[in-house]
């Protein structure tokens, strides 16, 4: 029995290695937790620079001052990013978003093998003790907190958010990236 479960977490990890091979962003998952999150917010940066909308992002750290914690303040909106990549069960798993309203809006950074999923939410669209009314997804609160939740999406997540407006992707194929330019620019300005 162990070794039928020991193939299986194999198999697994193997699938889930091999959808990346080839894929532009297979660099990518090979990076640690916290590169990935500062890979994200110098993506948000450069591509929020292109929308003309005021931006002030101070590199890998959060702003922390009196109003609040966050990643990169757009438009005097203080943005908070997390990037997830396709995980083997086909999630995308954000950490530690603050229950405290210590951010305005979440920008959700989604990749998968052929492009870019950009998900924005307000924090007022983010109750800890809601299901989301688009996503049908509910945070859970992280282990030994009491303030930090976790809030995963997944690619049904990411039909929803077209279809509503809350997402847009990024086509590597197509190269639409003013699509996401005027995405943000919606939401943000």
């Amino acid at each position: 029995m162990v070794s039928l479960v020991q193939q299986q977490i194999q198999t697994s990890i193997i699938n889930s290695q091999n959808r990346w091979l080839g894929s532009a962003f297979e660099p990518i998952v090979r990076l640690s937790n916290d590169e990935r999150g500062k890979f994200g917010e110098e993506l948000i940066n450069s591509i929020t620079m292109q929308t003309g909308l005021p931006v002030m992002f101070e590199g890998d750290s959060n702003i922390n001052n009196q109003s609040g914690v966050f990643d990169i303040l757009i438009n005097n909106k203080r943005c908070e990013v997390k990037l997830a990549t396709l995980d083997v069960n086909n999630q995308f798993q954000h950490e530690n978003l603050y229950a405290d309203s210590v951010w305005d809006y979440v920008i959700f950074v989604d990749i998968v093998q052929d492009g870019i999923y950009f998900t924005i939410m307000s924090y007022d669209e983010f109750n800890v003790n809601e299901r989301h009314p688009i996503f049908n997804r509910k945070p859970t609160l992280r282990k030994a907190q009491s303030d930090k939740f976790k809030f995963d999406l997944s690619l049904k997540s990411m039909e929803l958010g077209l279809q509503c407006g809350l997402t847009v992707k990024y086509d590597l194929a197509s190269d639409n990236l003013s699509d996401v330019i005027t995405f943000i620019n919606s939401h943000l300005s």
